[in-house]
């Protein structure tokens, strides 16, 4: 999630390029360059993925999401290492690791699968991209990932947006489903939950906001990117019943809100 314009507020710097695409049977180095965002999770002791998976950590999923929702309507995915997963992931899986200092557990449960993996780490650095505003893009990521009910989602881009000194009441407003009070910032916001809500038929009325805000339309269709990558975050966030949120994301654990309660 990237742009070195805003250390300017003396937010930390993500204008780091991405580590660069796995190529079959050459292993990551360690040290490679960060993605954008995710550069900013890197936790100072790492761990190692969960041998007994998603589904059999039912107290902490609960914690979470609302897990009486998914019940019976999830899949067993276990989160997978690069020594587990099949040999097509683990390439992928090393060059997450290298970007990032570990490898999230969203991308270890999907490492069963190289072809939706691949597809998952493809999007990865289209949005690290250094000409993507980095605050824009974890607005879009929150309001997605409220809206589809993505409790990994949630936490991990509050876990950014505060990271990059956004007001911590203004993230609380967007986890709820509220606009933030930035003006650009709520129309980013009502654009990416548009996006997905309305399937794509955003309403004129939101993107003439957005434009009338300041956004141009090559912007709107990064928000659009970003919405893709959350919203496949949240397919396997909801598959998986809760995947189990890294240490560096629990603190913004998160539970979608009760009707009439935002």
């Amino acid at each position: 999630m990237p742009r070195g314009g805003h250390r300017g507020r003396g937010e930390i710097e993500l204008a780091h390029r991405p580590h660069p695409p796995p190529v079959p049977d050459q292993g990551a180095k360690a040290g490679g360059r960060r993605i954008g965002h995710e550069a900013t999770l890197r936790p100072p002791v790492l761990r190692g993925p969960s041998p007994r998976g998603n589904r059999e950590r039912t107290p902490e999923r609960e914690k979470v999401g609302p897990s009486s929702e998914l019940q019976g309507a999830v899949m067993r995915l276990p989160i997978l290492s690069p020594e587990t997963a099949p040999p097509a992931s683990r390439t992928i899986l090393d060059g997450i690791e290298a970007d990032l200092g570990f490898v999230p557990n969203l991308a270890a449960t999907i490492a069963a699968s190289p072809v939706l993996l691949a597809g998952f780490d493809g999007l990865r650095r289209a949005v690290g991209d250094a000409s993507f505003d980095a605050v824009h893009r974890e607005i879009a990521g929150v309001a997605v990932g409220v809206a589809v009910d993505n409790a990994y989602g949630v936490a991990f881009h509050s876990t950014v947006l505060a990271r990059l000194g956004v007001d911590p009441q203004d993230i609380e407003a967007m986890r709820g489903g509220s606009e933030p009070r930035d003006a650009v910032h709520a129309a980013v916001y009502a654009f990416a939950r548009a996006v997905v809500i309305d399937r794509g038929a955003v309403a004129e009325a939101v993107v003439q906001r957005a434009l009338d805000a300041g956004l141009q339309p090559a912007e709107l269709l990064d928000l659009v990117t970003e919405c893709a990558f959350a919203g496949l975050v949240g397919l396997v966030d909801n598959l998986a019943g809760r995947v189990e949120l890294d240490e560096p994301l629990r603190p913004q654990a998160w539970k979608a809100p009760r009707p009439g309660r935002r």
